[in-house]
């Protein structure tokens, strides 16, 4: 099993005052989507590790446990903010919003 967030993230953000990954979609029913985390959303930090890119994101959520629950940093509207996200097991399939 592995660990799932359940955010689509293909762009790098590098804004004065913060850098991190640009959330472009959020699985339906994901930990992602449960914690609040929505389309546009800047991440920066997962688990107190910075995700200037998006290969350092899914690296880190890989090594998070699953079940367990983890801080995640985020910039939307330009205005940071902290949501806790539990980590699930990827699904066989994933619905998109």
């Amino acid at each position: 099993m592995s660990p799932w967030l359940g955010v689509g993230v293909k762009t790098s953000v590098n804004e004065p005052g913060y850098q991190g990954v640009k959330v472009d979609s959020v699985a339906e029913g994901s930990p992602g989507e449960k914690a609040g985390i929505l389309s546009g959303d800047i991440i920066t930090h997962i688990a107190g590790t910075a995700v200037p890119d998006p290969g350092i994101l899914v690296q880190t959520v890989a090594n998070l446990k699953i079940g367990e629950s983890y801080p995640v940093t985020l910039v939307r509207d330009g205005k940071q903010m902290v949501v806790t996200v539990r980590i699930a097991h990827r699904p066989t399939t994933v619905p998109l919003r």
